[in-house]
């Protein structure tokens, strides 16, 4: 006989001023929790959902930190913003929106994490790297999707800040088999 899963949420939820029941996690129809800025999507929810509606809304949470992302980024553009999710969603300087927003010329690089031999010696296919230049080819932005999203997104603020060309950032050693090398890859098909 199938059984639903049941939420886990002995996590010290309070501590984040969670609000929950036996039933799970309360979540408005934003899948916000009482803490505004912590979301919650699944069967860890108060609602009784089946495996497949779940499913949806883990979609949509996700979709909702994006825009999240992308709404902090203009208030700081040389800060990255950070998603733990699985993968992981790094978002650093101007994106294509707030390009065509300002009427910046912009020319953009994406390269799958699969280009790296980390991915190949990991197996672990998801994911990309996103810069974005000006007309002058400097760094404005990036966007880094996949495993490690938050650690490889350490080269790019600097990049931003400091005017970096992608001349100059595909021509700085990165360490072989790191995830880190497919920000060099992506700069160098900005050249």
């Amino acid at each position: 006989m199938p059984t639903n899963n049941c939420p886990k949420t002995d996590l010290g939820l309070e501590n984040a001023g969670v609000k929950y029941t036996e039933n799970g996690i309360l979540v408005n129809s934003y899948l916000q929790t009482s803490a505004r800025h912590i979301f919650a999507a699944g069967n860890v929810t108060d609602t009784n959902i089946q495996t497949h509606t779940a499913l949806k809304r883990k979609v949509v949470s996700r979709l909702i930190i994006c825009y999240i992302i992308i709404r902090l980024n203009s208030m700081n553009p040389h800060a990255h913003k950070v998603a733990f999710t699985q993968p992981e969603i790094a978002q650093i300087g101007n994106n294509e929106y707030d390009c065509k927003a300002k009427g910046i010329s912009a020319k953009i690089a994406i390269v799958p994490l699969t280009t790296t031999v980390r991915s190949n010696i990991t197996d672990q296919r998801i994911g990309f790297v996103k810069l974005i230049v000006d007309k002058k080819r400097v760094i404005i932005g990036g966007t880094i999707v996949g495993p490690h999203a938050s650690d490889i997104a350490a080269e790019p603020p600097p990049a931003v800040r400091h005017k970096i060309t992608s001349e100059e950032l595909a021509s700085t050693p990165h360490c072989f088999t790191s995830w880190s090398e497919a920000v060099r890859i992506a700069a160098g098909k900005l050249l």
